[in-house]
């Protein structure tokens, strides 16, 4: 609730002044079913309420720095490129990337920096990849902190694009299905995610002779949330993962 008092003189008008206050209260007398007196308290929140707003400001301030630094370091990488055509490929993947980190930027700008649906999550970093429609996704209603959110989002986009070049996205037939699962804890949002990539129906899998950028992330991951390496398998009805990471930075 906002109040505001203007003032003039002499001297010309004076810019409003804009009080905001806070009032709770309840009904503590009726008569005849109608409330005849109540009791509450006013609270001045004006400095809480500004200090919201500089805050606010400041978030779309470096939300929007960020998003032209994707841009810049994508044109940059473009650029460089165009005197070696051999780097093309490379860049390629490397703007794949960025946009897949651009728009899980988007979703925490959205949620104010908060907790996330992973369901959203993971959509927005698999729909620019034009095969949402074939991954099956099951978070049972997770939330996911901005933790590590950039390492989960590569990890996700990682997967996604290897099943798009060789694995069950590769042919007409393929699909995935990715679960987060939350492990057995006292509170409500769990600390710890389970999550299952397992792809179905696609070509045969052959495991690669060289450990690529995916797995290095995979085990990055597990790592910095302590615990083993995360379980790959090659299994010839198609690719699975298995990894567990922290909700939250808690």
């Amino acid at each position: 609730m906002a109040r505001s008092q203007r003032n003039s003189g002499s001297t010309g008008r004076v810019p409003p002044l804009t009080q905001w206050v806070c009032l709770t209260g309840r009904v503590v007398e009726r008569e005849a079913g109608r409330p005849i007196r109540a009791m509450g308290v006013i609270q001045d929140v004006t400095d809480r309420h500004f200090e919201k707003e500089a805050s606010e400001l400041l978030n779309r301030e470096l939300a929007h720095r960020m998003k032209n630094l994707f841009s810049v370091v994508g044109s940059i990488a473009a650029v460089s490129a165009e005197s070696h055509p051999e780097a093309k490929p490379f860049v390629q993947t490397f703007q794949s990337r960025l946009n897949s980190l651009s728009a899980a930027h988007d979703l925490l700008k959205e949620r104010q920096w908060l907790f996330m649906p992973l369901e959203d999550l993971a959509a927005r970093v698999i729909e620019p990849l034009g095969v949402l429609r074939r991954v099956n996704i099951d978070a049972d209603h997770l939330m996911f902190g901005d933790y590590d959110m950039q390492t989960l989002v590569l990890v996700l986009h990682e997967l996604a694009t290897n099943a798009i070049k060789y694995g069950a996205l590769s042919n007409d037939d393929g699909h995935v299905s990715l679960r987060f699962e939350g492990l057995e804890d006292d509170t409500v949002q769990p600390r710890e995610i389970l999550m299952t990539w397992q792809e179905v129906a696609g070509p045969p899998v052959v495991k690669p002779a060289d450990r690529g950028f995916g797995m290095t992330l995979l085990e990055r991951l597990a790592k910095r949330h302590g615990h083993d390496a995360p379980v790959v398998e090659w299994y010839e009805s198609g690719l699975f993962c298995r990894l567990r990471f922290r909700a939250s930075a808690r």
